[in-house]
């Protein structure tokens, strides 16, 4: 009985969170969402970064016959357009707000933050952008030429990092396009998706999956201090540059250990 009454709310707020993510269509009669919903739809990021991941797995069986299948940077530079494709480029857009606020902001909180809330993309911005994408494809390239399933837990990763920045860092604006997801967060859940990462990461690489899971601790409390030092918090533009950084340094993380 308590599942069958909470099943619309987890609905609704796993389809919010593919709206909210994604590119992904979503029925017409889903689309319309409270606060409450918005909040709840934190939980699911991990399972929408693992949809993306299984479009990611899928592309790649299928380039896989044809012609492209002894090309692997190609293979890889389509496998990120998709990637982008999926996401409508969300992420990269709050790397490009963040690089923007970081470089101009000059060390000052406001001044950081209304430059990440401007749409015009500066130098820093295209540097940033650049250099992830870059990053990405090539060590992309690199890890599925071996262990394609990679794919598959990677984006789920990274999502999962984006949570655990919110539920430990307060949010900066009084409110912003991540406000809904910075309150009343439940601890024990956020534990126990934790560990069930931890779980899914040691069965698919053994110590590889631990140095992907240590490595993106680390650089998630890395980028949490900078966020702290410079504008007291997290917003929805840095828990974005997060999330593809983790996706990138991921790659990097599992090549570290043969």
């Amino acid at each position: 009985m308590a599942f069958a009454q909470h099943a619309p709310i987890m609905g609704k707020s796993f389809c919010f969170a593919l709206l909210f993510l994604t590119r992904i269509p979503v029925p017409q009669k889903w689309q319309h969402y409270d606060s409450h919903t918005q909040s709840q739809s934190i939980y699911w990021h991990p399972v929408i970064g693992a949809i993306i991941g299984a479009i990611l797995f899928g592309s790649y069986q299928l380039l896989q016959l044809t012609g492209l299948a002894n090309h692997i940077f190609p293979v890889s530079a389509l496998l990120l357009l998709l990637w982008i494709l999926i996401t409508g480029g969300l992420h990269l857009d709050g790397l490009g707000d963040s690089a923007d606020g970081w470089l101009g902001g000059y060390g000052d909180k406001d001044r950081t933050l209304a430059i990440m809330k401007d749409s015009h993309s500066g130098a820093a911005a295209v540097i940033a952008i650049t250099s992830v994408l870059l990053l990405k494809v090539v060590a992309l390239a690199a890890v599925i030429s071996t262990a394609p399933y990679w794919l598959l837990l990677v984006p789920a990763f990274a999502r999962l990092n984006s949570i655990i920045l919110f539920a430990t860092t307060p949010y900066a604006r009084s409110e912003g396009l991540g406000s809904p997801f910075a309150s009343g967060l439940n601890l024990p859940l956020i534990g126990l998706l934790c560990g069930l990462m931890a779980i899914i990461l040691w069965l698919a690489g053994g110590i590889t999956g631990l140095s992907l899971l240590f490595g993106g601790a680390i650089l998630t409390a890395l980028l949490r201090r900078q966020m702290i030092r410079r504008i007291d918090g997290t917003t929805g533009d840095t828990a974005g540059a997060t999330i593809e950084i983790i996706e990138a340094f991921s790659f990097i993380f599992i090549l570290l250990i043969p």
